[in-house]
């Protein structure tokens, strides 16, 4: 499988870029990365269900608005609805 490609950045990037941008409160301590296992937890996911958001490159529609009602969010449904599982 590959990942889409939009721009030179592939879909599963950008999922990691734009989280890491809009999620401060959820990189690791080293502010490196988006801290997995924190979101995870206040998602109430499963690792393979966040998993599935970065192989796939696309994001559950049902758990937009929580992404975007997480401490410390900026995102938005319009910054994530390029991502959604939804049919396209």
């Amino acid at each position: 499988m590959t990942d889409d490609l939009i721009g030179d950045i592939s879909r599963r990037e950008q999922i990691e870029n734009l989280l890491f941008k809009n999620l401060p409160n959820h990189r690791t301590e080293d502010g490196t990365k988006i801290d997995t296992a924190k979101l995870r937890e206040d998602l109430d996911m499963t690792r393979q269900g966040i998993n599935f958001w970065f192989t796939r490159g696309r994001i559950s529609y049902f758990k937009m608005k929580e992404l975007t009602e997480l401490d410390g969010s900026t995102l938005t449904l319009e910054m994530l609805l390029p991502f959604t599982d939804a049919v396209r």
